[in-house]
């Protein structure tokens, strides 16, 4: 019988090139999702024309694949479990990919009682969906935030669990739920950590969202602590394809999971990359401290994934940044 995933935030950044490569593999998707955004309304305007691209590029791999999988978009929200519950019952997937929350920690903090909403109360409602209508595997996005400061480098899965800020709190709250589930009822799980994810069609003003789009439009970009922070910025693809051997690889059953690039860079390497496709950006090297507190981070160690999945990362800032340049001139980036 045919595979069915169903992948809550499925139109997304992250979800619509997922919902891709299951499409790609003769699966079923269903991607249930609110199709809202939580950036600043003057961030919003390319939204919609992104969207659009993300569910036309998902509805072209199943006219590729000549019936061999098809595409279903449900627009709903993870808050309203009986809508969830029904609209999941009546997909029957195999597996089920959590991605939908509140996805930027500077957000949470903004919208601080829809990211309980959503990335607490709506993580139980996907797993009580997930258990009362027999799905095999639960996959659970979580973040690096979990870990708080990094106290060694590379940050291992093993790595001690203390988030400083509501989006690594909400996100490992989920995973304390999604391990409870799997005690209580059984259900098969796999918890995977991402890490600063970029490339085309992000929404959300990730840092190298902003760079890119500084770029294209004139703007200056600041950089605090000298550009000194480290992040380990990760291909969308390389996470996409981390997430998809989370979801089918027998060997990932209740496993965490970290999937990144497994480098780390600073924002200072990012302005220098930045500088070659941009020539007259300009870079602001403030020495004060940025006036929002960021957690200390760095690389995270893919090891276990490496050794367990066979995964691998392909893409990396370097090459990662000259592409997303390359996509956004390619499809005039305010028409995407």
């Amino acid at each position: 019988m045919k595979q069915k995933v169903f992948i809550t935030g499925g139109a997304g950044f992250i979800g619509s090139l997922l919902a891709v490569t299951f499409i790609r593999s003769g699966w079923d998707v269903v991607a249930y999702d609110s199709l809202r955004s939580f950036v600043h309304p003057h961030e919003r305007a390319d939204y919609p024309r992104r969207l659009e691209y993300r569910l036309r590029r998902a509805r072209q791999a199943e006219e590729e694949n000549n019936g061999g999988a098809q595409f279903k978009l449900i627009e709903g929200s993870i808050c309203h479990p009986e809508f969830l519950t029904r609209a999941m019952r009546e997909a029957n997937p195999d597996i089920v990919i959590h991605l939908a929350a509140i996805s930027i920690a500077d957000a949470s903090q903004r919208y601080l009682e829809d990211a309980l909403a959503i990335n607490q109360t709506g993580t139980t409602n996907v797993l009580n969906a997930a258990r009362l209508c027999g799905v095999k595997r639960f996959v659970y996005a979580s973040s690096s935030m979990t870990y708080g400061d990094f106290v060694h480098f590379p940050a291992a899965e093993d790595h001690p669990t203390v988030p400083l800020e509501v989006y690594g709190a909400s996100k490992l709250c989920g995973e304390i739920y999604v391990r409870a589930y799997h005690e209580m009822f059984g259900l098969e799980y796999a918890i995977v950590r991402p890490c600063s994810v970029y490339g085309p069609t992000d929404t959300n003003m990730r840092i190298v969202q902003r760079f890119v789009e500084s770029g294209m439009h004139g703007r200056e970009i600041r950089l605090f602590d000298g550009g000194a922070q480290l992040l380990d910025f990760t291909w969308v693809e390389d996470t996409v394809a981390g997430f998809h051997l989370a979801a089918t690889h027998p060997a990932a059953a209740n496993e965490t999971f970290n999937i990144t690039s497994g480098t780390a860079r600073t924002l200072r390497d990012l302005a220098d990359i930045a500088r070659i496709h941009f020539p007259d950006l300009r870079v602001i090297n403030c020495e004060t401290r940025d006036p929002v507190k960021r957690t200390l981070r760095g690389a995270l160690d893919v090891n276990k994934a490496r050794r367990m999945l066979g995964y691998e990362p392909r893409t990396f800032l370097d090459d990662g940044f000259a592409r997303y340049v390359a996509f956004c001139r390619e499809h005039e980036y305010a028409g995407v």
